[in-house]
C-alpha cells in the first residue's frame, strides 16, 4: 500500500513497500502476449525516451522495432540452446532492472514462470499486466524527479488534525 497526494506517488510508494526497487535508468526487458502487443507499444516508447534500454523476446522485438523503438531480441528460456544465455539467466545475473511480462499458452506460461521467480528472487520491477504500465511509468517519472520518504500508518495518524 502507497498513500499520497497522486496516484503515481502512491504507486512508487506502494513498490518500496513491497521490496521493489524502482530504478531511474537500466534495462527493461518485454515479453507480452499476442493480445497485449499493440497496447504497450507507446509505454514502451516512454520507457526508451527515459533513457532505459528495451530488450524483448522475438515476438515483442518485432512489433516494437516496426514501431521505431529500438529493442535487442533476446532467447526465451524454453528456446536456449547451449552456450546461450536465456533471458532468465541475464535477470537472475542482475542484467535486467524492470521486467513487462504478460504470457498466454503453455510454453509462454513455462516461460513467464520462469521469468517471474528470477525477478522476484533479483528483487527486481516486475509489472504483468498492461494496465499497470501507466502508473509504473508515471512513478518512474516521479522518482527521477524528486525523492519521496515513506511514512508509517502510525505516522500519518500522528499527524492527522483531531
Amino acid at each position: 500500500m502507497g498513500i499520497a497526494e497522486d496516484f503515481p506517488k502512491a504507486f512508487a510508494k506502494s513498490q518500496v513497500a513491497a521490496g521493489v526497487k524502482l530504478p531511474k535508468t537500466g534495462k527493461v526487458f518485454v515479453s507480452v502476449s499476442d493480445r497485449d502487443k499493440h497496447q504497450i507499444v507507446l509505454p514502451i516508447r516512454r520507457l526508451w525516451q527515459m533513457g532505459f534500454e528495451i530488450l524483448a523476446t522475438s515476438g515483442t522485438a518485432k512489433i516494437l522495432g516496426r514501431q521505431g523503438i529500438p529493442t535487442t531480441e533476446v532467447t526465451k528460456f524454453s528456446e536456449k540452446s547451449e552456450g546461450e544465455r536465456s533471458i532468465v539467466e541475464m535477470i537472475a545475473d542482475g542484467e535486467i532492472d524492470i521486467v513487462i511480462n504478460t504470457p498466454s499458452g503453455g510454453a509462454a506460461r513455462a516461460d513467464g514462470y520462469e521469468i517471474r521467480a528470477a525477478t522476484t528472487a533479483s528483487g527486481k520491477a516486475i509489472f504483468t499486466t498492461t494496465a499497470q504500465l501507466a502508473p509504473a511509468i508515471a512513478s518512474l517519472e516521479f522518482i527521477r524527479e524528486s525523492p519521496f520518504e515513506v511514512k508509517s500508518l502510525q505516522d500519518y495518524d500522528r499527524q492527522r488534525v483531531r
